[in-house]
């Protein structure tokens, strides 16, 4: 049981670690994100807008900050699917997110083809959104989606032309393979609460205060709710996965200590009954280290069993995981290998004293 808890540890910290190496598709290095709130009934949709548009024109002079854009949905935000369709048949599930002028660029998601959201967008002009790749491959295979019209809305679709494609990042989790989106223009679709990535020209942890303090001064009745590095928001995405690395490896260290005390016991119990075997061997011209052997040899032999048990009951546990184990075998050869000798190890420390106790027993 040590063993199985200690392998699946493992197998969630290669998980852990191939999260932080991953590349989410939008950069993360040198950005801050500060979340608002701007709704009734100190702002309307129209004074909300100039509010962001104010607070963006004074984030974008500060010195350092090399540009600023809002969104309703940070990317790593779980979130119910919407439906999206070409002809009303058939909807896909999509994921969707507000984003102004801009914010493509601050979070270095490049266009794959068509525009950008702009200042023609208007609230009341033509509804316009941008797919993600994911979602043109899906609707339109080996064709142009720029100025197709699509449906988004499971129960009261909206009408919307297609200006761009950006290419696919990671919207739910850093795990999960490119999956349809739509990006609305923040003029056409305002909630109140909002997100204001942003990005610096160096390390971004030096501009949280002065960001802060910008947007705070921008208009009466704004509430912010916390200036951080993107980095932190990224971090916090996979936080089950280091909740389940740390419980697993403080449950699986127990269950070794425990068992490593067990084996002790055994190794010990087993010397004390062979204590006048053992004398009569060294009375005889028997070798201290072969005494050594003989006990080693026998708790050795119950670990490997344990070992082996172990292994295939981890396998077994491990491909029914398979789908938890973002780019990692269920077989993972190197966790399997450091953790087999890292209980081969403590195995020989607990089978050690008893073997020396009989060594000297003469």
């Amino acid at each position: 049981m040590s063993l199985i808890l200690l392998l699946t540890a493992g197998l969630f910290l290669r998980v852990l670690l191939a999260f932080q190496a991953a590349d989410p598709g939008f950069a993360v290095k040198n950005r801050i994100y500060i979340t608002t709130l701007a709704s009734a009934p100190e702002f309307t949709p129209e004074t909300g807008h100039q509010f962001y548009a104010q607070t963006l024109d004074r984030l974008r002079a500060l010195p350092g900050v090399k540009n600023a854009a809002v969104t309703n949905r940070l990317p790593l935000t779980p979130v119910n699917p919407d439906c999206v369709s070409e002809s009303g048949r058939d909807p896909v599930p999509t994921t969707t997110s507000t984003v102004s002028p801009g914010y493509l660029g601050t979070m270095r998601i490049p266009l794959a083809g068509g525009r950008d959201f702009s200042a023609d967008d208007r609230p009341d002009g033509p509804p316009v959104a941008i797919v993600n790749e994911a979602l043109a491959r899906r609707l339109w295979p080996g064709q142009t989606p720029i100025g197709k019209r699509l449906l988004l809305g499971c129960h009261d679709p909206h009408l919307m032309e297609v200006a761009g494609v950006a290419r696919d990042a990671r919207v739910v989790s850093l795990g999960e393979a490119p999956k349809p989106h739509v990006y609305r223009a923040f003029a056409q679709d305002y909630g109140g609460i909002e997100n204001i990535p942003i990005e610096t020209a160096s390390d971004a942890g030096g501009m949280l205060e002065t960001v802060r303090k910008t947007v705070a001064g921008g208009a009466a009745g704004a509430r912010i709710y916390g200036v951080r590095p993107l980095r932190d928001w990224v971090d916090r995405s996979y936080w089950q996965v280091r909740w389940e690395v740390c419980l697993l490896g403080a449950f699986g260290g127990l269950a070794l200590l425990l068992a490593a005390i067990g084996l002790y016991g055994v190794v010990a119990y087993h010397v004390t009954l062979r204590t006048r075997e053992i004398g009569i061997r060294m009375a005889i011209g028997g070798q201290p280290a072969d005494v050594l052997r003989m006990v080693l040899r026998r708790g050795l032999a119950l670990t490997l069993v344990g070992v082996g048990i172990g292994l295939a009951a981890s396998v077994g546990l491990a491909r029914a995981m398979a789908r938890l184990l973002y780019n990692v075998s269920p077989t993972d050869l190197p966790t399997y290998a450091t953790v087999s000798v890292l209980w081969l190890a403590v195995a020989f420390a607990a089978c050690y004293l008893p073997a020396r106790r009989a060594w000297t027993l003469p």
